[in-house]
C-alpha cells in the first residue's frame, strides 16, 4: 500500500501543488515496487513490504517477515539499502518495531531543510 503524508487532507495542507504531488505519488509507487530489487541486492528477498509513506523529504518503507521469522537482521544491512538506492549511507535508517519482531522501518532521507532539490546523495 502506498500512503502519502502529504496531501490535501494532511493537517498542513498540500506540500507539493497538484501536478508536483501526481509525480511524488508516481515516484512513491515506483519506490514501492522498486523493493523488491533492494531486497534480492542486499541478500533477503523474504523481507517485503507492508505499506510505503511519503514525507515530503523521504519516505518510509513497513517491512516484515514471514511468520515464524524475525526481521532482527535488517538493521545492519542499512548501508547496503542505501547502495542498492543509490544513496549515501547516512541517507538510510532502520528501527525495529517494537511490538513485533517481524516488523521494522526503512527510512529514507532523499533531501533535507536547505539541500537543492533533487539531490540524493
Amino acid at each position: 500500500m502506498i500512503e502519502s503524508g502529504v496531501g490535501s487532507d494532511h493537517p498542513a495542507g498540500p506540500a507539493f501543488p497538484p501536478p508536483a504531488m501526481a509525480v511524488r505519488e508516481a515516484l512513491l509507487a515506483e519506490r514501492a515496487n522498486g523493493w523488491e530489487r533492494v531486497a534480492r541486492d542486499i541478500g533477503h528477498p523474504e523481507f517485503r513490504i507492508e505499506w510505503v509513506r511519503d514525507h515530503t523529504v523521504g519516505y518510509t518503507y513497513q517491512v516484515c517477515v514471514p511468520p515464524g521469522r524475525t526481521i532482527d537482521a535488517l538493521p545492519p544491512l542499512a548501508p547496503m539499502i542505501a547502495a542498492a538506492l543509490g544513496l549515501r549511507s547516512e541517507r538510510v535508517t532502520v528501527t525495529l518495531d517494537r511490538d513485533s519482531r517481524r516488523r521494522a522501518y526503512v527510512h529514507i532521507r532523499e533531501n533535507d531543510a536547505g539541500s537543492q532539490a533533487g539531490e540524493r546523495g
